[in-house]
């Protein structure tokens, strides 16, 4: 069979990366068809852009930011390929272990979504794989304000292996595993939209997969803008989508434990911040906890 890879990017106000990606992709990705399609989020269509277009590569644009959900759902009703690979435009490939990526998708039938160890630009390794939220881990994270990544598993990191959750930079899967018909839930505005995912296609019996002889560099956090209203819309969406995953995926009665522990960790930051005087921390915080407590009472 002659499989199509289809590559889902989404850019915003990136342009220069997401052609260094297509590049590299072009590069490296030799064995397999591809189609790359790209959703500009972007104000203005980059030049750059629109040029890219040809018979691999697909721009798409409205002049309109529909958010990182929405756009790759849109590009996933126009790609066309048997396999879906979804990756930031911060990402860029660095040698061809991308096919062997590809092959071992192809060829274990039990694996459901597929990723990469991803590196950092110095080539170190950034978390890659971890697990579902739970009630103990979000109290780790909220209450103790661990610094290190709760979720991250304590394993080998240079070994093949099954995971709950492959980290949504560069994620792929076989599109007739997909459960229902379509990719992200686009409930999940920002965050978690990857977790969701993987729980969905968990719950239908596949096996996540961590995929470490495939590396890629995710530079991350470069189209994430960093004015105070820009970190309000982030932070609120970070809590909320916590709490849409407990709501959506467990019980009632883990989801309003889940409501407690976020709510009372962001009373225990706008406190905090409040003591230490850091103005803009407590003006986050506070629209955060503020708008939570709103839509938890709808």
């Amino acid at each position: 069979m002659n499989h199509l890879v289809s590559i889902l990017i989404v850019n915003y106000k990136t342009e220069n990366l997401t052609l260094e990606l297509v590049e590299s992709i072009q590069r490296y990705l030799k064995r397999y068809n591809y189609e790359i399609l790209i959703f500009d989020n972007s104000p203005q269509l980059s030049n750059k852009l629109s040029q890219l277009s040809n018979l691999n590569v697909k721009v798409f644009f409205n002049g309109n930011n529909i958010g990182f959900v929405r756009a790759n759902n849109f590009l996933f009703h126009k790609a066309k390929g048997d396999l879906i690979f979804l990756i930031n435009s911060d990402v860029i490939l660095i040698d061809n272990s991308f096919e062997r990526m590809i092959d071992f998708l192809l060829n274990h039938d039990k694996v459901g979504v597929i990723g990469p160890m991803l590196l950092n630009a110095d080539k170190t390794y950034q978390v890659s794989f971890y697990k579902f939220p739970t009630i103990f881990l979000l109290i780790k994270e909220m209450i103790f304000l661990q610094k290190k990544d709760p979720y991250a598993y304590k394993t080998d990191i240079n070994q093949v292996q099954f995971c709950e959750v492959i980290k949504g930079a560069c994620l792929g899967f076989k599109k007739n595993t997909l459960p229902q018909d379509y990719l992200f839930d686009e409930r999940f505005e920002m965050y978690s939209e990857e977790v969701d995912l993987c729980m969905r296609f968990f719950k239908s019996g596949y096996k996540n997969l961590y995929f470490p002889d495939c590396k890629v560099i995710h530079y991350g956090g470069m189209s994430s803008n960093i004015d105070i209203n820009s970190l309000k819309y982030s932070t609120f969406n970070y809590f909320r989508s916590k709490l849409l995953f407990f709501k959506k995926h467990y019980s009632y009665i883990k989801y309003l434990i889940a409501s407690i522990i976020i709510i009372a960790s962001l009373f225990e930051r706008l406190i905090l911040f409040t003591i230490l005087m850091k103005v803009k921390q407590v003006r986050i915080f506070g629209y955060t906890l503020l708008r939570l407590i709103v839509s938890s009472a709808k």
